[in-house]
């Protein structure tokens, strides 16, 4: 590797450290505004009666069903916060069978039987318009993603772009994508598996439970805090633009 590129600090440091001769370049990942963006309270409203779901609190999750992104975590404390909730809803979108977990196992495994939405036909290898996964974000009233660590988190800036605020892991890339600390989950303890296919060692974060089930409910209950970071969310993605990013690569390779 001639030139290595970056999207965030955190990978920019680990890096650094472990090559700490080469020339390391920082452009970070970017989001395309124009689609990824918040749609008016009409539409919305009207796309989540077509749904089924008018008048409820939805968290949704956009991932890969794939052991890093953690969604046993997700459904655990799904479970626990919409005790009591008749209007709380877990939308999953992914899918049902990968290289993960069996969705409708978690369900029946924290009896979320009537609480759990899905796109049944969706598969791994299966693209979805970007127009729709707009709509999906703009459906959600609150992104959740207890990931092991992420090298970016594209449905992160994609869900603050569409005017989603987060929920996610205080660790790796997702942090420095949020607006605040009403965004991230504290770190229960640090989790260093083996993978034997792979040289580096490898540290993830497993998140507090807890601090987890408190930060949904402080949405839940605090819904002035869903617009003061649905529009600081906005406000960072339309610093990063695709179209930006693309020029940061043209005068990277002009000087190169």
């Amino acid at each position: 590797m001639d030139y290595p590129i970056l999207y965030l600090p955190f990978s920019y440091d680990l890096i650094s450290k472990v090559m700490p001769n080469k020339k390391i370049k920082l452009i970070m990942h970017g989001v395309d505004t124009n689609i990824y963006k918040p749609l008016g309270k009409e539409e919305i409203k009207f796309f989540k009666k077509k749904v089924g779901v008018n008048g409820k609190f939805i968290i949704g999750n956009v991932s890969r069903n794939q052991w890093r992104k953690n969604l046993p975590a997700l459904f655990k404390a799904f479970a626990e916060f919409s005790k009591n909730k008749s209007d709380a809803i877990l939308y999953y979108h992914g899918a049902i069978e990968d290289i993960g977990w069996n969705i409708l196992d978690l369900i029946d495994k924290y009896e979320l039987s009537n609480k759990v939405l899905y796109p049944a036909v969706l598969k791994a290898n299966q693209g979805f318009p970007e127009e729709e996964l707009n709509m999906l974000y703009n459906m959600i009233d609150l992104f959740c993603m207890p990931s092991l660590g992420e090298g970016f988190g594209l449905p992160i800036i994609e869900s603050i772009s569409a005017g989603t605020p987060v929920l996610v892991t205080d660790y790796s890339a997702c942090t420095e994508l949020t607006q605040g600390k009403d965004e991230l989950i504290k770190i229960g303890q640090m989790y260093t598996p083996i993978v034997k296919e792979k040289t580096a060692i490898i540290d993830y974060a497993l998140v507090d439970h807890n601090d987890m089930v408190k930060k949904m409910n402080n949405f839940y209950y605090n819904r002035d805090l869903l617009d003061i970071y649905s529009k600081l969310g906005r406000e960072f993605a339309l610093k990063h633009q695709w179209k930006d990013k693309v020029q940061d690569f043209i005068n990277l390779v002009k000087v190169i």
